[in-house]
C-alpha cells in the first residue's frame, strides 16, 4: 500500500523496513531525505518542521535507555495523531523529529507546536514514573527549489540550534522576513555547499592585525573567511557558518580554512618570527572524535610550526562535553599549539569554561568597550575581566579598538593585545605582508 500525502507527493510504503523508523514505527531519516527530495522535484509548497525532545540524555542517564525509547515512542504517537490529518511525521535521529505539511503555515505550526508543549509540561506518567517534557524547534517554508535536501535540512538545523540555545525551546522560523528574501538565503547556503563540493571553490581568507597593546608591533593576525561569486558577490561567514556548522560537509571546510591559513602564516613567519595565527573553530569541529590528530595532521602537511598556532574557540563550546574539551586542550597542548576563548563576557558560563579549561588568551569582546571613552562602567568590566585571565595564567587581547581614545584607556589595565579598526580592518595576505614590511611606520614596526 503506497501512503500518498494530500499535496500529492509518493511517500515510502507500508511495510518498506528500510524507511521506518523500528522504535517509534515512524518514517526514519531515509523517508525524510527522499520525501524532501520528490517535494523539491515536484516544485510542491510545503512547510517543513524539525521538533526535538530537550535533556534527553539526562532522562536516559536518570532513568534508563528504556524508558527514554518509551518517551520518544510517546511523543512520536502523539505527534503523529495530531499531525496525521494536515502531514507526515518522520523520527530523524534520536531526539528529534520532522513533519512535512502541504497545509500548515507557520502560524498554524506555531499553534501546534504550542499544544504539544502544553500537552507534555504537565505531569504525565511512563512505566509508572511521573515525567515532565520540553521540546526544542524550528520550521521552514519551502518555496523556493533551487536547493537541496541537504541545504533544507542545515537550515532546520541551524534554527532548531537557536531554539535549543537562544529562545529556550520557542520555535525559530528559518527567516521571518520577506518571502523573496528568504528564498535568496536558500538558493544562496546551496550554491555554498555546492562550492565546498567543488573543492571550496570562491572561498578565501582575509587576516585581521593583532598587535602588542604596549608597543602597537605586530604578534599576529586572526585569519577571517569570506565567500565570494559572481551572483552572490562577497558573503561574510556570520550569513552562512550558522546553517552550515549542523552540515555534513562543514568539516571539511574547517580543514581547507585551517591549512589556507598556515600556507599564508608560514609567509608572515619570514617577515615576523614570532608571529602568531589564530583561526577560528566551529564547535561541530570539536565534537569530532579525531579533532586534534586532524590538526596535527594538517600542521605536519604544512610544515607549520606548532607553537605559532593558536585555536579560537567560542563560549558556545559550553555545549560540549567538558572532558572531551580538556582532553583536545591537553593533547594540543602538548605539542606546542595554543588555545583562545573567543568573545568572552557573552554567555552565560564564562568563568565556569576558564576555570574548567586551560586557555592561554582570553578575548574580550568588542561590545564590553564600544563606549569605553564615556562610560566607567566599561573601563571597570575592562578591568574585572582582566583580573579574571590573570588569575588563571591568561593573556588578554581586546578587540573592536577603533581610536586612539579607545587604546590609550586600555593601555592602563593589564591587556596584552589589541585587535581593530585602529589597526587595521581584515585584509587580504598579499597587503598583511605589505603592512609587515613597513618597517619605517612606527605604528606597524615588525616584531
Amino acid at each position: 500500500m503506497e501512503i500518498r500525502s494530500d499535496w500529492g507527493v509518493s511517500f515510502c510504503q507500508i511495510g518498506d523496513f528500510e524507511h521506518i523508523d523500528m522504535m517509534t514505527g515512524l518514517r526514519n531519516q531515509i523517508a525524510f531525505f527522499e520525501d524532501v527530495k520528490r517535494i523539491i522535484a515536484r516544485k510542491q509548497k510545503s512547510t517543513i518542521t524539525l521538533i526535538g525532545i530537550r535533556k534527553l540524555a539526562e532522562i536516559n542517564e536518570i532513568h534508563g535507555y528504556s524508558f527514554g525509547n518509551s518517551t520518544l515512542q510517546h511523543v512520536g504517537e502523539y505527534l503523529n495523531e495530531v499531525a496525521s490529518e494536515v502531514g507526515y511525521v518522520y523520527h530523524i535521529d534520536g531526539s528529534k523529529f520532522a513533519i512535512i505539511s502541504g497545509s500548515l503555515d507557520t502560524e498554524r505550526i506555531l499553534e501546534y507546536y504550542e499544544l504539544l508543549r502544553r500537552h507534555f509540561r504537565h505531569d504525565f506518567t511512563i512505566d509508572n514514573q511521573r515525567l515532565v517534557l520540553d521540546f526544542n524547534a524550528a520550521t521552514l517554508y519551502l518555496h523556493s527549489f533551487d536547493v537541496d535536501e541537504k541545504t533544507i535540512y542545515s537550515c532546520l538545523n541551524y534554527s532548531y540550534s537557536e531554539s535549543k540555545v537562544r529562545h529556550q525551546g520557542d520555535m525559530v522560523i528559518f527567516s521571518n522576513s520577506a518571502s523573496d528574501d528568504n528564498r535568496f538565503r536558500l538558493e544562496r547556503l546551496h550554491a555554498i555547499r555546492d562550492a565546498i563540493v567543488d573543492g571550496c571553490k570562491g572561498f578565501y581568507l582575509l587576516f585581521q592585525p593583532i598587535m602588542n597593546a604596549k608597543t602597537e608591533k605586530f604578534v599576529g593576525a586572526e585569519s577571517l573567511l569570506r565567500w565570494r561569486n559572481d551572483k552572490y558577490g562577497s558573503v561574510p561567514p556570520d550569513e552562512f557558518i550558522g546553517p552550515l556548522e549542523r552540515d555534513p560537509l562543514f568539516p571539511e571546510l574547517g580543514k581547507w580554512i585551517l591549512k589556507q591559513s598556515l600556507y599564508a602564516a608560514k609567509e608572515m613567519i619570514t617577515v615576523c618570527p614570532d608571529f602568531i595565527i589564530n583561526v577560528n573553530l566551529s564547535y561541530v569541529q570539536l565534537e569530532k572524535a579525531d579533532f586534534a590528530d586532524t590538526v596535527l595532521d594538517i600542521v605536519k602537511e604544512v610544515g607549520f610550526p606548532e607553537g605559532h598556532l593558536c585555536l579560537e574557540i567560542t563560549e558556545r563550546c559550553r555545549l560540549l562535553d567538558i572532558g572531551l574539551l580538556s582532553r583536545i586542550i591537553e593533547k594540543l597542548h602538548s605539542h606546542g599549539i595554543l588555545f583562545a576563548l573567543d568573545d568572552f563576557g557573552t554567555g552565560f558560563s564564562a568563568i565556569d569554561i576558564i576555570k574548567k579549561l586551560s586557555f592561554d588568551t582570553i578575548k574580550i569582546d568588542r561590545g564590553f568597550i564600544s563606549n569605553i571613552e564615556k562610560d566607567d562602567k566599561e573601563r571597570q568590566l575592562v578591568g574585572h575581566f582582566a583580573g579574571i585571565a590573570g588569575t588563571f595564567g591568561a593573556k588578554v587581547c581586546v578587540e573592536g579598538v577603533e581610536s586612539n581614545g579607545m587604546r590609550d584607556i586600555l593601555q592602563h589595565f593589564n591587556v596584552n593585545s589589541f585587535q581593530g579598526y585602529l589597526y587595521s580592518k581584515p585584509v587580504p595576505i598579499y597587503t598583511m605582508m605589505d603592512l609587515l614590511d613597513e618597517e619605517t611606520n612606527d605604528k606597524f614596526k615588525v616584531c
